[in-house]
């Protein structure tokens, strides 16, 4: 009896997992800096960003915040996040993203604004022809001594394995929506 137990929880929690893409790890030698994965809840591609402690990359509309703080045309900051999509899915909405936190330094007039933890990206997709969505994301993780860039990090979704009626894991609304500059 206890085994059958606890193999309905490991099969659960099996596909519980299956929901999300694979994850894909950024590292900087040895160190693990981030970890990326996403999943399809309706017709909402969410995409969950997990920092290590110490670590934190930039949001997608870094720039346009970073010129509205500075007031310059071309603010000195880091790369905002990046992120396409190809395949089985194509954007048929604005991109969201978590609230960035404010992680200028404004002594030396330095504006830039990102994500620590957790952070999530989120928007409207509609579905195409194909079997797999290709999520490609760029971005730049620092800690306080180093930066890693994420070039090209490709992070593949199973179409044949989303169902429609797959939960959000978050509060969508919490989100808040991305500007994104045209010469970004």
């Amino acid at each position: 009896m206890n085994t059958i137990k606890i193999l309905m929880g490991i099969s659960l929690t099996l596909a519980a997992a299956a929901e999300w893409s694979e994850p894909q790890e950024v590292r900087m030698r040895r160190d693990h800096v981030l970890t990326y994965r996403a999943m399809l809840s309706g017709n909402t591609l969410i995409i969950e960003a997990v920092h290590e402690d110490g670590w934190h990359s930039y949001a997608m509309d870094n720039i346009i915040r970073a010129r509205e703080a500075s007031g310059k045309e071309k603010p000195d900051c880091e790369l905002p996040t990046r992120i396409e999509v190809s395949g089985a899915l194509s954007i048929a909405g604005s991109w969201h993203q978590s609230d960035p936190s404010d992680l200028s330094n404004t002594d030396i007039k330095w504006y830039t604004y990102g994500f620590e933890g957790v952070a999530y990206f989120a928007a409207t997709v509609k579905r195409g022809e194909g079997d797999d969505a290709i999520i490609q994301i760029d971005a730049q993780a620092c800690n306080d001594s180093k930066c890693s860039m994420v070039d090209g990090l490709e992070l593949t979704l199973p179409m044949t394995d989303q169902e429609d009626d797959v939960k959000a894991p978050i509060d969508l609304s919490m989100l808040v929506e991305v500007e994104v500059a045209a010469a970004d």
